[in-house]
Parts: C-alpha cells; structure tokens; sequence
C-alpha cells in the first residue's frame, strides 16, 4: 500500500508521509484474510469452540459427580445433593431459595435430623444396601448416592460388587450347611403360578406401560390368586447349592434380584436400586404411630385396572426399593422360590434361555408381589379372622397403611413419576424415593 503524502514538511520544500493508516486502509489490510478459505477455516475454529463450551457447560455438572478414579483412589465430592425440583437452587447459608415448594423445606432443616432411639425404626436395621455387580466407577452419579448417605446419618451404607456378591452367598450356603443346630426359617407355602389371560382388543393399543421404555405387548386383565396358607419353619437346607445355583443364572438381572432378597434376609435394612434418589430421612418413611409394629415397608409400582402392561396384577410392588427386619418370611419365600423353580426342569431353569416376562416371574416384581399378597393375607386378612387382602383392598390408596407388621406405601412412595397409576409427575410430600429408571436390565445381558 502506497504512503499518503500531506504537505510540506518544517525543514521546506519536502512532503511529510503519515505512517497512521486511515480506517479503510486498515479493513483493507484484513480483508484478504476473511475471505475464501481463510474465512471458512476461522468460521469452522470458531463453531467448535462454540460448540466444546457448550459441550462442557452442559455435562461439568454431571462430570463433577461421577465418582472418579485417579491414581487408584477413589474421590467423593461430598456436597449437598439438590432436590429433584425445578428449583434446586440453594442460597449460601444452605437453605433452599425462596422459590423452592415449601414441602421441600422440611427435610432440609438440619434439626430435623434426629437419630436417637426413640424415632429409629426399632425392628429395621440403620443399613442401607445397593448393589451393582459390573461396577463401572464413572458410570455411577454421585448425586443419586450421595442422596442415601446424606439424609442418612448414623446408618451404614454398602454398595455390593461382584465380590461381595459372592461373600454374601457363601455365607447363605455356610448358614445352610452349619454342623450342629439345624438352621430353620419361616417360609410360605408355594403359591401357585398365575398365567395372564390375554385380551385380544387390545394388542394394538399404545401404552408405555410401567417403564417408561416399555414396549408394546398384549394387557393382561385382571388375575385371582389362589387363598394364602401360614408361614411354615423350613430347614435351611433348601440353600445348600445356592453358590451353584447364583453361578448359573444367566442374567445379571436374576443376581440382582437374588441378592436383594438375600441380604435383607441375613441382615435387614434398606435395599435400593443405584438409579434411585432418597427423598426423605429413612425413619419418616413410617408414621410415628406405627414404627413400633413395622417390620417391612413395601410400596405400590403400579395401581389400575386392566393391570398397567407389562405388570400381571391390578396392584403390584416394586423391588427397587425394600425395607425389612432380618429374617422376615417374605424374604426368605422368594429366595426359596428362586432356588426350587431352578430345579423344577431338567438342567434347572437357568439352564435355558429367559425372557423378560420369566424373570418378572421368577425373581421380579411380578413374583414379589404375590409373596407380599401371601404375607398381608396372613397378618392382617384371612389369616387372623378378617377379610382377605386383595388388589381391591389397596387400590387408590393416598395415606400409607399398616397390616400387621407391614406398612403399605401408596404410589407415589417409591413411584413418583411412572406415567400411569395417577402418579405425581413432581415430587410432593409423598415422595420418598425417587426412580430414574437408568438401569437397562431388558437384554441379553441384562
């Protein structure tokens, strides 16, 4: 670019050149540069540091609360978890904002949080139980598990891997071979198999059903169990191959549901899924006027008529979470259960290939809910003189109830947010446990 000359300089005669570009010579300067290939190789820098910030903006939340594994040690940020609100702000001094629901204040108060023996669950030991057999530290959300530790003060956590799996059943099979005393546990009668009938106008209906990722199949309608008998003392003997038995089922799954029975039967406490988030303090889960007489607390998964598809009763329990004394018959039924259905073929039954309805039938919820049927029965119905417990007894529950020793939580008690059964789709005063439905147990793997 050519100098701009002004004038005569002071010494007289010359011409002085100004070295201050003018405005249009300085676009003219950096324009060859944005332009052509140039100006699509800075456009392209630029959408990609756009998009890495957004990139870090959206998941540094959720990044800073996996547990991280560096250096063969294992980091745990311990802060408050949020509530699971749209409003999970929380001011300095640790209160929520003003915003907040007022429901979800109570819980917050630290004063609240009283752990002497006169509002401890005396029959459900301060133990809390998760399990996750493929443990993958970085896929595991610290918000959800810090939930269980942080409105739990005073009770033990334990997070089951493989190898506390496996400690877990040998001592399930050292109890059942013991020498000397013979090991006895309260068991219910075997209740018959309940086959769905199926009705053919509505196969084609589209309905989540009780997971949000449920598929279309055919509704079952309504299904009778058979009348409960009492609980019977059976020798322990019924385990004695359980480590054979556990070996040799072929989904991650039918471990899962095994062991969850499993431990609260020798050691009692609460079981949750990891994708769960705890609400509310253990000991408000039960109303102070019936803490002395609970000793297993059970929550409804699904509450409609024709049953939600993909369920088999009217009203049917969930098994992410469970609350138990030790020994409870219930327990111990459908470890029973389990062990004697894998003997019931040739090979076992774990010796073929299961589908999701087996394993819903066979150690899920399906035949969890006719064991706790069997057991309601026979604490608070037929079984001591009163009319029987059926689905028609607890449907369209909203207060939770006690039945002999078993306390009844209505839907939104462990079921908060399924799209069906009435359900809140928000947390509510209610809600105890919140399911986010992570887990994928609906493969091969699984």
């Amino acid at each position: 670019m050519l100098p701009r000359w002004t004038g005569a300089d002071d010494a007289g005669g010359g011409t002085k050149v100004s070295t201050s570009p003018t405005p249009a010579a300085a676009l003219a300067f950096f324009r060859p540069r944005l332009t052509g290939p140039g100006l699509r190789r800075l456009l392209i820098v630029l959408a990609s540091l756009l998009l890495f910030y957004i990139c870090i903006s959206r998941f540094s939340s959720e990044t800073d609360e996996l547990l991280a594994v560096t250096d063969g040690v294992r980091r745990l940020p311990w802060i408050r978890p949020s509530l699971d609100t749209k409003s999970a702000a929380f001011t300095a001094n640790g209160n929520a904002t003003t915003d907040q629901p007022q429901e979800e204040q109570a819980h917050l108060d630290a004063d609240g949080y009283l752990t002497d023996a006169t509002t401890r669950l005396p029959h459900i030991p301060a133990k809390i139980w998760h399990i996750y057999l493929d443990f993958k530290p970085s896929a595991m959300s610290t918000k959800l598990l810090t939930s269980w530790l942080y409105y739990s003060p005073s009770y033990s956590y334990t997070l089951l891997d493989k190898a506390g799996a496996l400690g877990l059943v040998a001592r399930l099979v050292g109890r059942a071979t013991a020498q000397g005393t013979k090991q006895r546990v309260q068991i219910y009668p075997d209740i018959e198999d309940a086959k769905p009938r199926v009705s053919d106008d509505n196969k084609d209906e589209d309905s989540r059903g009780i997971w949000p990722w449920g598929r279309k199949s055919a509704k079952p309608v309504h299904v009778e169990m058979r009348m409960s008998s009492p609980a019977e003392w059976k020798d322990l003997a019924f385990a004695r191959d359980a480590m054979a038995q556990y070996e040799a089922m072929p989904r991650r799954v039918l471990r899962a549901d095994f062991l969850r029975y499993l431990v609260l039967a020798l050691e009692g406490g609460v079981y949750s899924d990891v994708d769960t988030r705890l609400i509310r303090n253990i000991r408000d889960w039960v109303p102070e006027a019936m803490r002395a007489q609970t000793r297993l607390i059970v929550g409804l998964e699904a509450d409609m008529s024709p049953p939600v598809r993909g369920t088999i009763y009217e009203v049917q329990f969930c098994q992410w979470t469970l609350a138990s004394a030790a020994d409870h018959p219930t327990m111990w039924t459908m470890l029973d259960r389990i062990l004697r259905k894998s003997k019931q073929t040739r090979g076992g039954v774990f010796g073929k290939k299961l589908s999701d309805e087996d394993v819903l039938a066979i150690t899920g919820p399906a035949a969890w809910t006719e064991v706790v049927f069997e057991h309601l029965d026979q604490v608070a119905g037929t079984g001591v003189g009163a009319p029987r417990i059926t689905w028609e007894t607890l449907t369209g529950m909203k207060e939770p109830r006690l039945y002999g020793d078993t306390l009844v939580l209505p839907i939104d008690g462990f079921a908060t947010g399924v799209p069906h059964s009435h359900a809140s789709q928000r947390t509510s005063q209610q809600t105890l446990v919140r399911h986010h439905f992570q887990g994928k147990w609906r493969d091969n793997r699984g």
